[in-house]
């Protein structure tokens, strides 16, 4: 009886804490699609440098959804079911609001210590540190539960009771130890940013309205940011007019082809023949050329001769790469995908790619 009391129970317990099942399943199901496409962490990452002079500020979203290890994404998912309970405790709609204030004001904070230590105190290894993974959150929802129990004592292994109001800070001791990769600075801030969330004044003007509203503001922002750092990025199509100018969408998105060996546009290859029979136009004012290496086969042929199929996979749109990453090899793209803008050669590893310096 109390089996079968229990099984009926499952199905509002589960309901009870939908958000957190579906960002555990949201964070897993990145991480797996991550390592088996092999793209990059660094590209992702929280990293000072690139949010400050390449304008990057969707790294200070994306940072958080990324995860350096199994281990690493198997500690923030159990840690995050773990506190689900305040979900069914203070509501869906607060659960929701609590972290989407910390999915932002934590990374704000950690950029302006990270600039603090790097600007005032010149310590350089800030200003290159690459940091990932839900982490901050996970601080910040383990300070907002103790401090809605101030008084109450906590077990830590199950049998060394301390205060509440103490677990966040002794957790981050703990954690220092057992990974010394770990930010320390970025699980400081999840639970600097959760003392004023667990003030109720502090967060009761943002009813369901402003909540929603404000999510769908900065799921727009930060497109058009990210298309706007990555301009060959192919996203939606009035974004391509806007942001590139173009009267029409399906123009907007140019097809590519080979000319002696460039990656051009066919817009740019017609004002090529316009240049050769003697118009006078700039033709480098007009088009952004990328070049590719022309790959061998295994019969020796240079891949540019190949079935129309192939060619018109050639067609994609490739990451725009600046000077600082032409001589990369970590960098080495395989543009004949197009599934996936940030693929590398499979013979590359995130645990190469990735600065070990942070987590």
């Amino acid at each position: 009886t109390m089996a079968f009391f229990e099984l009926s129970t499952l199905p509002s317990f589960l309901l009870s804490r939908i958000i957190s099942i579906i960002l555990a399943i949201c964070l897993s199901s990145l991480h797996l699609y991550i390592h088996q496409r092999l793209v990059p962490i660094p590209k992702l990452s929280f990293h000072l440098k690139s949010i400050l002079h390449e304008r990057e500020y969707w790294r200070l979203i994306s940072s958080q959804f990324v995860h350096a290890s199994l281990l690493h994404i198997g500690f923030n998912i159990f840690a995050l079911l773990s506190y689900s309970f305040l979900e069914s405790t203070e509501g869906t709609i607060a659960f929701i609001r609590l972290n989407f204030l910390l999915l932002v004001f934590c990374p704000l904070l950690q950029m302006l210590i990270y600039y603090v230590l790097w600007k005032v105190y010149r310590v350089e290894r800030y200003y290159e540190m690459h940091a990932v993974g839900y982490s901050c959150v996970i601080f910040g929802l383990m300070t907002y539960a103790s401090m809605k129990n101030p008084l109450d004592f906590i077990y830590l292994m199950g049998f060394l009771p301390m205060p509440s109001l103490m677990m966040p800070f002794v957790s981050l001791f703990i954690t220092q130890i057992i990974v010394p990769r770990a930010s320390l600075l970025g699980h400081l801030t999840g639970i600097l940013v959760a003392y004023p969330l667990s003030v109720p004044a502090a967060v009761e003007w943002m009813n369901p309205w402003w909540l929603f509203t404000s999510i769908a503001f900065m799921c727009a922002a930060l497109i058009v940011n990210l298309k706007w750092t990555n301009p060959d990025l192919r996203l939606l199509k009035w974004i391509d007019v806007q942001l590139i100018g173009s009267d029409d969408a399906d123009n907007s998105i140019a097809a590519l082809t080979v000319v002696n060996g460039v990656l051009v546009s066919q817009a740019s290859a017609s004002h090529t023949d316009d240049s050769e029979d003697g118009n006078d136009s700039d033709f480098g004012a007009h088009q952004e050329s990328h070049r590719i290496d022309i790959h061998q086969d295994a019969a020796g042929q240079d891949s540019q001769q190949q079935s129309p199929v192939q060619e018109e996979r050639t067609m994609v749109d490739l990451p725009s790469r600046g000077p600082e990453d032409s001589n990369d090899n970590d960098d080495s793209f395989n543009y004949n995908d197009q599934t996936s803008l940030l693929r590398p050669n499979r013979s590359e590893s995130n645990e190469d790619l990735f600065d070990s310096s942070s987590l």
